[in-house]
C-alpha cells in the first residue's frame, strides 16, 4: 500500500513540475527535467507506476472529455497526453 502511495505521489509531483517552472523560473528546469526522466523510467519498469498513470489519465480524460466541458479542452488534453507519451518513450 505504501509503494502505491509513493507511485501516485511521484506522478502528481511530475505533473505539477510545469507549475514549479512558472513560479520559480528557469532555475527549476533541470530539476523538472531530471524528475520527468526518473518518472518515465519508473513507468517503464514498475507496474504500480503504470497503474497510477492509467488511473490518472482515465480520471482526467473523464473530466476534460465530459459533455459539458468545452471541446477544445478535450482536444488539448488528448494532444498533451500524446506529447507526454512521445517524450516518455524517447527517454527510456
Amino acid at each position: 500500500m505504501t509503494q502505491a502511495f509513493g507511485a501516485v505521489s511521484e506522478i502528481i509531483v511530475a505533473g505539477l513540475a510545469p507549475l514549479s517552472l512558472v513560479t520559480q523560473g528557469f532555475r527549476a528546469l533541470p530539476v523538472a527535467f531530471l524528475y520527468f526522466q526518473h518518472v518515465a523510467r519508473r513507468h517503464a519498469t514498475s507496474q504500480l507506476h503504470q497503474q497510477a498513470v492509467s488511473a490518472l489519465a482515465t480520471n482526467l480524460g473523464g473530466v476534460f472529455n465530459h459533455r459539458y466541458a468545452p471541446s477544445f479542452l478535450g482536444r488539448l488534453f488528448d494532444r498533451l497526453k500524446s506529447l507526454v507519451a512521445l517524450l516518455a518513450s524517447k527517454v527510456v
